[in-house]
This record gives structure tokens, sequence and C-alpha cells, in this order.
């Protein structure tokens, strides 16, 4: 994982945390949500990247193009972070930047 990745990673998560501090919900077993948010995001990532590399159409073993399911993969991994969010009452709001961080 690059440092951007983990950086971003890290930004995102701290916001979670902040939101839930200030709504006064940060215990179990909302702190295992922001974990499942979490990885829903690394696979995310994950999906976005091999759509980026090989395409919203790949080849088959035949060499026929056909749907990369990465694609809807995403759409449904999306769909289950906006789910968390939702049940936890939180937004996805813009993360501040740190004092002398890059971006």
């Amino acid at each position: 994982m690059s440092v951007a990745y983990t950086r971003n990673r890290n930004k995102i998560e701290r916001a979670l945390v902040a939101q839930m501090k200030s709504k006064k919900i940060y215990y179990e077993p909302y702190i295992d949500m922001v974990n499942q948010y979490m990885n829903l995001w690394d696979a995310s990532q994950m999906l976005d990247e091999d759509i980026k590399s090989r395409g919203v159409q790949v080849e088959d073993n035949r060499g026929n193009l056909k749907k990369n399911d990465s694609v809807a993969q995403l759409v449904n991994v999306v769909k289950q972070m906006t789910l968390i969010l939702d049940k936890l009452g939180l937004q996805a709001t813009p993360v501040k930047e740190e004092a002398g961080a890059d971006v």
C-alpha cells in the first residue's frame, strides 16, 4: 500500500471516529461498524484500481469482450458503505487537512 493510500485511509477513519465521539456513540458495536466500513473502503479502492487498469470491459479467455465484474461489485460495496454511515448517523464530510500534511 502506498503512503497516500494509508494517509487517506487514516484521515477517513479519524474523521468517522471524530463524528462518533461528537455524537457520543463511540462504543461497541458502533466501533466495529466503522471497522467494517474501512474494510469496505479498502475493497472499494481495489475495485477502483482494477477498473482504472482494465477498464469497464475485459476480454474473456476466448478473446470476447465482457463487462468487468468490478464495476457492479464497486456499486454494491459503495451501497454497503452508505448503509453503514446511515445506520451510524454519520456523513461523508470533507476531511480537514492536517497542518504540514501534503495531499
